[in-house]
């Protein structure tokens, strides 16, 4: 059995780059032929930039990406070894690591993420344990919020989708990671996860991902459109949600944009779709290097008040 294990593996291993590719392919040939079918409206459409809604969904990105590193640093200050790991430094290595999702597979992000966070002074095993526990923790939180988006699918009203996504935030999903932690053997490990810090650890999730869908609102309003916000921040979770499901796209590049296209056809046209998945994508990239170039500049500036701090105590 074990042997047969290991040949599945070894033949994956092999296919997995061509399977890849293909995937990526069949997904941009299906965003290019609805582009090419739209194409004569997309050039003809007057295309006008208000840039202040444009900023603020930049913003909006960027308070996302900070939401998801505080959820990951506050995860790993839990860890087993009592190894104080500040906030800065936590961002740091979020922000340094997740710039590896645009590359080929998660092995790299995965990789950089558990190394650099076993710098920290965190074992390996919680490093690791930490990277899987903010993927499940992720996709809870985007999945939840992609509950409004119910009534795109079903005839539901939207009080009925706020009371779900908070039933689901508040009480369902901690309870789910309290018992998988109870389950796994890990509860001694994190001596500081209550159920109680579960609570808040996914509601900072939901909360980040109903942000993350503003931004989407904002790209809308700066091409002149609007939608109910409940629909496009369902619509933009569930997509975010699926993209990371992709493991063979990097960065769920082409599979967000597909679910995006797929959620909005009934209230948005086809040319405004196409600008919002490319306009999108666009904010999410430079939201997240906006990060990264922030967290830089104010550890650079630390250190440097901590060695001036050091220099001068040491001439006293």
């Amino acid at each position: 059995m074990r042997y047969l294990a290991d040949r599945v593996l070894k033949v994956w291993s092999r296919l997995k780059p061509f399977v890849s590719l293909l995937m990526f392919a069949v997904i941009m040939f299906f965003i290019a032929r609805y582009a090419m079918l739209n194409w004569d409206k997309l050039v003809s459409n007057d295309w006008q930039v208000h840039w202040p809604w444009l900023l603020v969904s930049v913003i909006a990105m960027l308070v996302f990406y900070t939401g998801l590193a505080f959820a990951w640093q506050r995860l790993i200050s839990w860890n087993d070894t009592g190894t104080f790991v500040s906030l800065l430094s936590g961002l740091w290595v979020w922000s340094r690591s997740s710039l590896a999702r645009y590359l080929p597979t998660p092995i790299w992000m995965t990789a950089s993420r558990v190394y650099l966070t076993r710098q920290l002074g965190v074992s390996w095993r919680y490093a690791g344990l930490g990277f899987v526990a903010e993927l499940v923790g992720s996709l809870g939180g985007a999945f939840s919020v992609a509950l409004l988006s119910l009534p795109v699918f079903t005839e539901v009203s939207i009080l009925f989708c706020v009371v779900v996504v908070l039933f689901v935030a508040v009480l369902v999903l901690p309870f789910l990671y309290f018992s998988l932690i109870r389950f796994l053997g890990y509860y001694g490990l994190c001596s500081r996860c209550c159920f109680g810090s579960l609570v808040l650890w996914s509601v900072q999730y939901t909360f980040a991902f109903i942000v993350y869908g503003i931004a989407h609102i904002m790209i809308l309003e700066n091409l002149g459109i609007r939608v109910a916000p409940y629909i496009v921040i369902g619509v933009s979770s569930l997509a975010w949600g699926v993209g990371v499901l992709n493991v063979l796209s990097p960065g769920g590049l082409g599979t967000r944009e597909v679910v995006l296209i797929y959620g909005l056809q009934d209230y948005i046209d086809p040319p405004e779709l196409l600008a919002l998945s490319i306009i999108a994508r666009l904010v999410a990239t430079f939201g997240e290097l906006l990060l990264f170039v922030g967290i830089y500049v104010l550890s650079s500036n630390f250190m440097n008040f901590l060695s001036m701090k050091k220099n001068k105590t040491g001439d006293m």
